[in-house]
């Protein structure tokens, strides 16, 4: 006779000889951590020595796995473990909440998160009790209005502390043009800065012509320059080129070129939106 029952029933109809073989089992525990973060699976059990078993953390809604700990370690999920001895291991969950962020109308700009000095896009999802430092971004020809449901919606950038579901809106105001104004005239030699002044928070549209007489190929590194002179915008090498920004700062801005050893001509065009 065969089998793998525990149990058995001998007739003796003759003489027999029973062999009896036993396999070595250890015990696998599992368990979440904590028990509302999700589960494991499979639950655990006795299995043979050697087993390979092949271990799932599956997160409840609003919860994501984060790692392994006892038995097994790491963050890789599935992972594996060997049936070697007992084992205990256990899935750590984190508690997670949604952000929602939008622009009204749409048309007016977006909302990004600035991370380590960066604009990143926002994510669907955060553990919980992470601050965000939000921003918006203005599309031209617009400005942020105010926000709502942020921590402060006075301020901008703002921050977001992601201790529930959030919703935050950046409204955005259309600024409207004022009257074009332009800019001509000469420089020989040497950096040619030809300032406007504009109010923070105002957009600023136009473009730059520059023309050399002796050479009307000419061509220059063109930039626009803050009130600190550092540089805003490269318009590379070009003698006539478009430019738009939004002023951060009040004060005067420029267009800066190395005029050639001969006599350039500048033409600055420019509209400011308010």
């Amino acid at each position: 006779m065969s089998g793998s029952s525990d149990r058995t029933t001998v007739t003796m109809n003759s003489n027999k000889t029973l062999v009896v073989s036993f396999v070595k089992v250890h015990d696998l525990q599992t368990r979440a951590n904590p028990s509302e973060g999700g589960r494991v699976e499979p639950a655990g059990g006795t299995l043979d020595a050697g087993t390979e078993v092949k271990l799932t953390a599956v997160a409840n809604p609003g919860w994501r796995f984060n790692r392994w700990e006892g038995s097994v370690s790491g963050s890789v999920n599935p992972a594996s473990v060997r049936m070697d001895g007992n084992k205990n291991v256990t899935a750590t969950f984190t508690k997670v909440y949604s952000l929602d962020a939008a622009a009204n109308p749409a048309e007016g700009g977006s909302v990004s998160e600035v991370k380590d000095g960066k604009l990143t896009p926002l994510a669907k999802v955060y553990d919980k009790d992470t601050r965000l430092t939000v921003v918006a971004i203005p599309a031209f020809p617009w400005a942020l209005s105010r926000w709502s449901g942020t921590d402060n919606d006075l301020v901008k950038p703002t921050t977001v502390t992601m201790n529930s579901d959030r919703k935050i809106v950046a409204y955005f105001v259309k600024m409207n043009p004022g009257p074009s104004d332009v800019k001509t005239g000469q420089h020989y030699n040497g950096r040619a800065r030809i300032p406007f002044s504009v109010k923070a928070g105002q957009w600023v549209e136009g473009g730059v012509s520059l023309t050399v007489g002796a050479n009307p190929n000419e061509k220059f590194p063109v930039r626009v320059l803050d009130p600190s002179y550092g540089v805003l915008l490269d318009l590379g090498v070009t003698s006539n080129a478009p430019f738009k920004f939004l002023a951060e700062k009040t004060g005067d801005y420029y267009v800066d070129f190395p005029a050639a050893f001969y006599t350039t001509n500048y033409t600055v065009r420019y509209t400011i939106y308010s």
